[in-house]
């Protein structure tokens, strides 16, 4: 074999074992990954390397996680048994329902954001807690009727709701439909009950007007009503021009004012007195003194509105009558008049047929009973309402 030849097999020879030795190494970089079992040891010894590493309270917090839990349901169903029957006790329900009311924070604690966790402990607690509210409400009923009595009631009403819409959008399966009901009932029959004793209030002959307004008012506002023709409305009102009457009465024993001062007080009152007739009247008596024009006074053909006792006449209706200030005051008088309540112009009360009629200044509900019906009260107040947008137009004798 010539030389070069033998230089050409030694060279291929170790580029053959080159190849050789790449596909091993090859084969070893292939297996960077270790196999199933090989990860998981590796995996068990980096938390064993993490454990060791651990601080001891770390440690001990990890071995008293689940003890802590149990411990926490525990305690929670404890308060629960303990007090579920002391919230229906007058004596010690307060200290029982923040019994539970802690059970519940415990149960929440120990459910840590899971509801599923102590959701059933959560929803019998709220339902022991909901027991104690609505005993406290019907000892409350069955005391004498007062205002402040009732807020009490919507207090731990809507204590007890709040707490349930609370757990509610949390997760927690709780029942506030009862709750609810109990809610509009006790409101609905409360009024009742506030309106009974009001209309005692007023039946009085030595009433204190200042105390009966405030008294009112106050109701009012609690049971938030809007309707003008609502029963607690119509005795604020009552109570309303009760009060500026007497306030007139006492500036005009005290010489304070005069005739336009007073029958500006009145009529600046006048709507929310609700247009009380002997108000109106009133009115009319002062502005005759300052500002007389005879033609309201005068009288007009009867009646003025046939059918106002069987058909509401709304503001538009009326305008379509083209009525005089004379007839349009006549109008609102005949409504009175047929129910035979006394009026204050002694003429007007002749020419409509009343003689001993009800005392104008005594309450009327304005009920088919025992008033004006509420078709009538709603036709009145439209007429008032139309006299006082036009008073400088002939109305209550006043005009420019």
């Amino acid at each position: 074999m010539r030389k070069n030849d033998k230089v050409m097999h030694l060279i291929s020879a170790l580029l053959i074992i080159g190849m050789v030795s790449g596909l091993a190494l090859t084969g070893c970089g292939q297996q960077e990954a270790p196999a199933p079992a090989a990860a998981e040891q590796a995996e068990t010894d980096e938390v064993k390397k993490e454990e060791a590493q651990a601080s001891p309270e770390e440690k001990a917090e990890v071995q008293t996680e689940s003890k802590d839990v149990s411990a926490l349901l525990e305690e929670a169903d404890q308060l629960v048994s303990d007090n579920a029957s002391k919230v229906k006790q007058d004596d010690a329900r307060e200290d029982a329902m923040a019994n539970i009311s802690r059970a519940i924070d415990l149960y929440k604690e120990a459910a840590s954001g899971d509801a599923g966790a102590a959701g059933s402990g959560i929803v019998n607690a709220f339902n022991v807690y909901k027991d104690g509210a609505l005993d406290r409400v019907l000892m409350l009923l069955n005391l004498e009727t007062g205002i402040d009595i009732y807020e009490e009631t919507q207090l731990q009403l809507d204590t007890v709701i709040e707490l349930g819409e609370g757990l509610a959008s949390e997760g927690y399966r709780v029942d506030l439909t009862d709750l609810q009901d109990k809610k509009k009932s006790v409101a609905e029959d409360y009024k009742s009950r506030i309106i009974s004793q009001i209309d005692t209030m007023l039946a009085e002959s030595h009433q204190d007007i200042v105390q009966n307004e405030e008294y009112v008012g106050k109701a009012l506002k609690l049971f938030e009503v809007n309707d003008p023709t609502d029963p607690l409305q119509m005795r604020y009102a009552y109570t309303k021009a009760m009060l500026v009457h007497q306030e007139v009465q006492d500036d005009m024993k005290a010489g304070k004012g005069d005739a336009k001062d007073w029958f500006n007080k009145i009529v600046e009152a006048l709507p929310e007195a609700c247009y009380a007739e002997f108000l109106m009247e009133e009115a009319e008596q002062l502005a005759w003194q300052f500002n007389a024009h005879e033609a309201y006074f005068e009288k007009v053909s009867l009646p003025v509105i046939e059918d106002s006792d069987e058909r509401e006449y709304k503001r538009k209706d009326i305008d379509e009558l083209k009525l005089s200030a004379a007839e349009m005051r006549y109008a609102r008088m005949e409504i009175y008049a047929r129910h035979n309540v006394k009026l204050l112009d002694k003429d007007a009360a002749k020419a409509l047929g009343v003689t001993k009629g009800t005392d104008i200044y005594s309450f009327k509900p304005y009920d088919e009973k025992n008033g004006l019906k509420g078709l009538e009260r709603r036709t009145v107040r439209a007429i008032a309402e139309l006299e006082l947008d036009n008073i400088t137009s002939g109305y209550f004798a006043i005009g420019d």
